[in-house]
Order: C-alpha cells, then structure tokens, then sequence
C-alpha cells in the first residue's frame, strides 16, 4: 500500500512539473514602444527598437527589432534559442553573442549578450542583460535592459504594448 502511494505521488509531481513547463510565455506578436511607460536613462533611447516582431515557436525565439534614429531606421533581426546555448547574431561588423534562458520560475526569460566591434582602431565591447517579462494578461512587454560599456552602465526599462491583430 505504501509503494502505491509513493508511485501515485510521483505521479502527481510528474503532472505538476508537466503543467508548470505549459506556463510558460509566449513573446509571439508585434509589439509598439510606449514611451510614457518606458523610464529610459542618459542615452538609453539611443537602440531601443520602436516595433518589435517576435515569433516564438517550441525552443526557438527570433526578434526583429525596427530601430529610429535621426539618420534614418534599420532593422535588426536575431535568432535564439531557450536553453542558454549559445547564440551567434554577429554581422560584419559586429561579433554578438547571447545566451537565453528562463528565469528560475519560468515568468521571463533572460538574455545575456556580448558584442564587441571596431570604432576608430580600437575594439569596443558592450554586454547587455535583458529581462523579458509579459504582464496585463500578455498585453504588455516589459525589458530591463542593463548595458555596460566602456562608456559607463546604462539602466532602461522599455515598455511595448501588443498591437492588436488587424481586422
């Protein structure tokens, strides 16, 4: 009889842990800035994307990031995956490398990134900490994003909301 219960707890952990893997968030969508929202540090504005389109399928993540500066907009698109295997996004002239993960309780996840490139003869190096989160029942994302450089630390939360799908 004893046997049967643990064999029925274990079950039961089993389910549980099955169910809580199913919680996880989907970052699916387009998502617009919301810059009332966003509290943006010293040259924080300087890459942060004004549209995000996200495709999250099983283990893989790809991010297109539509960025505004004065010169004109560009887009940025990268390709992950949600097990902390390394990731290469490097361009020609730029080496960068992520990890992602989840977060301990599954809420987010978190991307780790270091990009190094060449500016005036000297190699420069940012490393950059995401955090993703949804909230307002998967209408907003929320990003901490802390970057360091030899510029010094900049701290950011951007806040996007999710378009609404077109009719």
């Amino acid at each position: 009889m004893r046997s049967m219960r643990y064999v029925l707890l274990g079950a039961l952990l089993c389910l549980s842990v099955a169910f809580a893997a199913d919680k996880k968030p989907n970052f699916s969508g387009t998502w617009n800035i919301n810059n009332e929202k966003s509290v943006v540090g010293e040259g924080g504005h300087r890459w942060n994307a004004s549209k995000l389109t996200v495709a999250q399928q099983g283990n893989k993540l790809s991010v297109e990031r539509l960025i505004q500066r004065q010169d004109g907009e560009s887009t940025v698109k990268d390709t992950f995956t949600l097990d902390g295997k390394e990731c290469d996004n490097s361009s020609d002239n730029r080496r960068k490398i992520s990890h992602v993960n989840w977060l301990k309780d599954t809420s987010g996840i978190t991307f780790t990134t270091k990009s190094t490139f060449e500016r005036d003869g000297n190699t420069m190096e940012t490393n950059t900490v995401e955090i993703w989160k949804l909230t307002d029942k998967a209408s907003v994302l929320s990003i901490d994003n802390t970057s360091t450089s030899p510029r010094g630390e900049c701290k950011a939360t951007y806040v996007y909301d999710k378009a609404l799908p077109a009719k």
